[in-house]
């Protein structure tokens, strides 16, 4: 039998691959959607709101002779300058440190993970506040980072700063090469080539209207990182949310079902999902369930289940419902995702991805090799088999 999801998840991969938000891209797959909720017979709600898109070319540091590709940091200030380069390993080194002016070449602890964007709202921890907070009051010149691998996902070298609202401008590099060619008093010339430019995009909501003020959320992020096509993350999860969309008349929830098409996960403002929660503050709602739908599907995997405040009753109804499938299971805890924001405040919460996360998965999003082949799309349909199964047992 052919599963609809499967072929939803074809249609939407081939056609729309690489949707960072702004782009023309996740424009198409914006209309593609509206287009599936109002056949599916929901009321589709718009909400409008302005982002920015970012877009780079080649960036390069030259010192002693040699020159070195870099990475230009999403949405980073352009920069071409000449300065002394001052290299700083730890967050002692840099608050002890003379740096305006300078070009930093920030290396092992202190670029050791990716610093969250400044003032993120859902999570931004008093070890990044204080790194960036330093950063701004020296005033260098640039920042060039050597990292390695993402350790929550396959992009090697990850980006130090993915952030619009950080004035300084950022580069990466994996080459560790050029700490060994920048001796101590050197100058160097570093450029980096990043435009940002503001453009209009919209947070869609497939709903059916029911009684009273509680809200189902059922949701998956449409947009992509930058140079991906996004196919496990998360075209799987956007097909298994408009497969539901289609099945919605199987839905029995009472009260009033929101499907969400976040979008702008992978970006440092989440624009959408704060324009969704300020639509649900707006209306007075209440949300008794979320089910946040994030890279299920792996190929050789399982659907996984992960429960999030739950009372024991309600756990115990939800995991006998996926025990019921033979491809599915319950999943460990996570909050890189959208039903983290629900989480933190005590909402019942599901978060649907594949079994293979940690092990597979997280290696593939964001690059070059999140392609259509990864993802089973038999498992899609599946996944939208017992999502129904639970939202009908919260009627």
């Amino acid at each position: 039998m052919e599963i609809a999801s499967g072929t939803l998840f074809e249609e939407i991969v081939r056609t729309f691959p690489g949707r960072p938000l702004g782009s023309a891209s996740n424009a198409g797959l914006l209309a593609y959607i509206q287009n599936a909720f109002a056949d599916s017979r929901l009321d589709v709600i718009a909400l409008p709101f302005d982002c920015r898109f970012w877009s780079a070319g080649p960036s390069s540091l030259r010192v002693n002779g040699r020159t070195f590709p870099l990475f230009a940091g999403p949405f980073s200030p352009p920069c071409s300058g000449t300065g002394p380069i001052l290299k700083i390993r730890t967050v002692d080194e840099l608050i002890a440190s003379e740096t305006e002016g300078k070009i930093l070449l920030l290396h092992d602890e202190i670029a050791a993970e990716p610093l969250m964007p400044k003032e993120f709202p859902f999570y931004y921890p008093d070890e990044h506040r204080r790194v960036i907070d330093c950063l701004e009051a020296h005033a260098p010149q640039a920042i060039l980072a050597i990292t390695g691998k993402d350790p929550v996902s396959g992009v090697n070298p990850f980006p130090l700063f993915q952030d619009g609202n950080f004035s300084i401008p950022s580069a990466c590099s994996g080459e560790h090469e050029i700490l060994a060619a920048c001796q101590e008093g050197s100058t160097g010339s570093i450029t980096i080539t990043s435009a940002v430019e503001t453009r209009p995009s919209r947070q869609l909501v497939g709903r059916r209207a029911g009684a009273g003020q509680e809200r189902i959320i059922v949701c998956a992020h449409m947009d992509t990182a930058y140079r991906t096509p996004g196919a496990i993350d998360n075209t799987a999860g956007v097909a298994v949310l408009l497969e539901l969309a289609r099945r919605s008349a199987e839905l029995q929830a009472g009260c009033t079902l929101d499907l969400v098409p976040f979008n702008g996960e992978e970006n440092y403002a989440v624009p959408g999902q704060l324009k969704y929660l300020e639509s649900l503050r707006e209306d007075g709602a209440t949300v008794r369930l979320v089910i946040n739908l994030d890279a299920p599907g792996s190929v050789g995997s399982k659907n996984a289940f992960s429960l999030y405040n739950f009372p024991d009753e309600q756990r115990s109804q939800v995991t006998e419902i996926v025990a019921e499938s033979e491809q599915a299971e319950l999943g460990a805890a996570w909050y890189a995702g959208d039903h983290a924001m629900f989480a933190f405040n005590g909402t019942p919460a599901i978060a649907v991805t594949s079994s293979d996360l940690f092990e597979k998965v997280t290696d593939l999003t964001h690059t070059e090799r999140d392609v259509p082949e990864v993802v089973d799309p038999d498992l899609l349909g599946r996944a939208c088999d017992t999502v129904i199964k639970i939202v009908n047992r919260f009627v």
